[in-house]
């Protein structure tokens, strides 16, 4: 008898954990016909197969680009997160429609926090997403950017003067987090510690665990798959508790500065934590701010800041190192529009278009963060003849159209060149290439990535030559985003 019963809950078992998910891929692969592909991982799911193309190629993202080298004309690959549908879209035609109607889905888990991320713009919906938005969008303008470029350029001459870049992982965290400190939020905190290092870092650290954590942990996984968000108060893992007190420890120092900010409005500045606190201060309707949410917000909008911006400098350095040509030619421009003078102003970069291309080769060609995070259906609906039902993931994998000849002449060659062209893009609908997202939830923060980007660049090249060590051989590792391995690989040689 129990020889039966423990048969039968087998069987169910795999019913509702593979055969369940594997009946719905097929029965899309019926309907979308040679448009999709099925790979389907029973128990485990697509992303499960990162780590595995970590170890196989050394890249992360090969797991990815073989699939669209192969398979050239596929739309969509049909795979499974855990025991649910997954619906990866490397078309642009159809993953234009999951942007421009954000409001159908839902933003999967994989940087959700209760106290760290949740009441953030990333995680936020509605009349609170647009408030939140309403408030940073002033702070976002480019007139305000320009304001901040000559703090940059101090922070950036600083480092460069003071700090060793060939220890370039340290330094580009240390020149990040101080430039977006400075410029967003107050050098205060950048003083104080906790868990043995600096406010700043302790958010990037928080920020990739929590992120590998939530996308490469079994368990984790599992528990979120089963129980939803409520997964992560259940019978929580010594990691998970571990981080969970880092969290509050973190909320409690945010929470502070902010009631000082709260009571001492004489000596109130212009930087992010003081325009939210006055909004605070000022609110009468009826979508309330509250302590906590500007407290996510500070993480949130810190670690896009910084935590993104070291990974792409660190990728640009790597293909400047790789592209010895290109490097002398952008580095001849830096010098020919600077003219003899030692700071980068907003005119000057307006004229450094061989630099801009450059990164915009990069953020084609391997872009740090690949995809945006995972979406889930609110509701059934349709995009064009594609079925996505209630509950469903849906992967935008917007990186896809770069290594595809459909729109881009020899996607597999890094030509910087190919961007002073007028029209780089074949058969552009607007979708084809866009590193920042797209939409109504596009990076908010986008323009000052890219500005502190060619401020950061140009003082480097203006002081560095840039080689890559013939003794070691590169990966990109993608842990939650796109890495580069080992971090001495890069090498800076100081001109004068």
């Amino acid at each position: 008898m129990l020889l039966y019963i423990f048969i039968g809950l087998f069987v169910l078992f795999i019913y509702f954990t593979c055969l369940k998910t594997y009946i719905k891929l097929i029965q899309l692969k019926l309907t979308l016909g040679n448009k999709a592909i099925i790979r389907f991982y029973p128990l485990t799911g697509d992303f499960a197969q990162i780590p595995k193309s970590n170890q196989l190629y050394g890249d992360g993202l090969k797991h990815f680009q073989k699939r669209v080298f192969d398979n050239p004309n596929v739309k969509f690959v049909l795979s499974n997160l855990m025991h649910e549908p997954l619906i990866e879209i490397y078309d642009p035609e159809y993953y234009k429609e999951v942007f421009i109607n954000h409001e159908l889905y839902q933003r999967a888990d994989v940087l959700y926090h209760e106290k760290l991320t949740s009441r953030g713009i990333l995680y936020s919906e509605g009349q609170k997403f647009k408030q939140q938005r309403s408030i940073l969008g002033n702070h976002f303008t480019y007139d305000k950017l320009k304001e901040r470029i000559p703090k940059v350029n101090q922070v950036v001459q600083e480092k460069i003067k003071n700090q060793d870049i060939n220890q370039l992982h340290k330094f580009l965290v240390d020149l990040t987090t101080e430039i977006v400190m400075k410029s967003f939020f107050g050098g205060e905190t950048l003083e104080f510690k906790l868990n043995g290092q600096s406010v700043p870092a302790e958010i990037l650290d928080l920020d990739e665990e929590m992120g590998a954590q939530n996308l490469f942990n079994p368990y984790v996984v599992l528990k979120r798959l089963i129980f939803g968000r409520k997964g992560d108060k259940i019978f929580p893992s010594p990691s998970q508790k571990h981080l969970n007190q880092r969290v509050d420890r973190l909320i409690d120092f945010i929470t502070s500065q902010i009631n000082q900010k709260l009571s001492n409005q004489n000596n109130k500045g212009n930087d992010f934590l003081d325009i939210y606190v006055d909004a605070y201060l000022k609110q009468q309707n009826d979508t309330k701010i509250e302590i906590l949410e500007i407290c996510s917000m500070f993480i949130t909008m810190f670690a896009a800041g910084s935590g993104t911006s070291v990974n792409a400098l660190t990728m640009t350095l790597y293909f400047l190192g790789l592209e010895q040509e290109a490097q002398k030619e952008i580095r001849e421009q830096i010098l020919q529009v600077l003219n003899g003078q030692t700071e980068v102003k907003d005119i000057h970069l307006q004229q450094l278009t061989k630099l801009t291309a450059f990164i915009q080769e990069m953020f084609r060609f391997k872009a740090p963060l690949f995809a945006p995070f995972i979406r889930k259906a609110k509701k059934t609906h349709y995009i064009k003849n594609l079925k996505i039902d209630k509950g469903t993931n849906v992967l935008v994998l917007f990186a896809a159209p770069g290594w595809s000849n459909k729109h881009y002449d020899n996607p597999d060659k890094f030509d910087y060149k190919r961007w002073l062209n007028a029209n780089p893009i074949k058969e552009d609908n607007g979708f084809v290439y866009m590193p920042f997202s797209a939409g109504m939830r596009n990076c908010i923060g986008q323009h000052m990535a890219q500005l502190n980007m060619k401020v950061i660049l140009s003082h480097i090249l203006m002081n560095y030559n840039i080689t890559l060590d013939p003794n070691l051989q590169v990966r990109f590792p993608i842990n939650f985003q796109i890495d580069i391995e080992p971090d001495n690989i890069i090498k800076f040689e100081r001109i004068n």
